[in-house]
């Protein structure tokens, strides 16, 4: 495998200082320049051979700023590794999150509480889905839901051990008499050990 090869860090902080956006490090090293420049003012010539003020006035704004930036390079490439390395965290615990827990749907129809299979509800539409729910390694998931609109919709689901082997079965939702008949996106939505997981969308036609 081929390595990455990285700069030293010595070449990192010239990079850095002399790169870096414009920002309150440059006009600090701009008052630096102005204060030479008021030093001389104040005690007298700072003339070196023909070197006139004008000319040691451009070099002490430009030196304040590149000393600036030279101090705050070492700050600046912290800041940078910093949120590189918080970016990559949380890019890595969300595919992780989805790689060890999956919860889906392997089919689902509607029925009413009269019919065969179906539990007793004060609901008219009752949502039977065959959940499937994955987890490695192994999660207490504590409730399960059905996402529909941005209101979650509760099932019948105990608190259960779920771990590498698919656990699941038929799970039924009371399906709101507000809910007009159509399609809908929804999502599965699982609370396990304090964190949230979700399906991918799917759509179901909601009857009359």
């Amino acid at each position: 495998m081929q390595e990455t090869k990285t700069k030293p860090y010595y070449l990192q902080w010239i990079c850095v200082a002399f790169s870096h956006g414009l920002g309150i490090s440059d006009l600090v090293g701009a008052v630096i320049g102005l204060i030479v420049y008021f030093a001389y003012e104040f005690f007298g010539t700072m003339m070196v051979g023909n070197i006139d003020i004008n000319l040691w006035v451009l070099i002490g704004v430009l030196g304040g700023i590149v000393l600036v930036r030279l101090i705050l390079a070492p700050y600046w490439i912290y800041k940078g590794q910093e949120n590189t390395i918080v970016q990559l965290s949380q890019k890595l615990k969300s595919k992780t999150a989805q790689e060890i827990f999956a919860i889906e749907s392997d089919g689902e129809e509607f029925g009413e509480p009269s019919a065969s299979g179906y539990p007793e509800s004060k609901a008219k539409r009752i949502l039977r889905i065959d959940l499937s729910l994955t987890a490695i390694p192994g999660k207490s998931v504590e409730s399960v839901q059905l996402e529909l609109l941005g209101h979650l919709i509760p099932t019948d689901w105990q608190p259960d051990y779920v771990s590498g082997v698919p656990t699941g079965g038929y799970y039924y939702f009371d399906i709101p008499d507000s809910i007009k008949q159509g399609k809908y996106t929804v999502k599965l939505i699982a609370f396990a050990d304090g964190e949230r997981f979700e399906s991918k969308p799917f759509e179901i036609e909601v009857p009359k």
